[in-house]
């Protein structure tokens, strides 16, 4: 698995590790949907992906044990990851 695809395992790990599990489910989802064939349907996984790597969405999470600069970096990579799919 390359570092990428493992970011998002990690970002949904790190979000079910803190009981945000429905936002684990909506990025797992939005994940999968980043390999579809669908442009139309990758195109919005990568819109959400983006809004909810924004430093008010999930930014604001504390999520323990990480700092907030770590998690920061986590959103980010899994940014880049949803940008390089459009």
């Amino acid at each position: 698995m390359g570092s990428n695809e493992f970011i998002g395992d990690r970002v949904i790990e790190v979000l079910r590790n803190s009981d945000f599990d429905d936002f684990a489910d909506q990025i797992e989802d939005a994940i999968k949907n980043l390999k579809s064939k669908d442009i139309n349907t990758r195109m919005e996984a990568v819109e959400f992906i983006l809004g909810m790597c924004h430093a008010r969405a999930l930014g604001d999470l504390s999520v323990p044990p990480l700092n907030g600069n770590d998690w920061y970096k986590m959103l980010e990579k899994l940014a880049a990851y949803a940008k390089s799919k459009s």
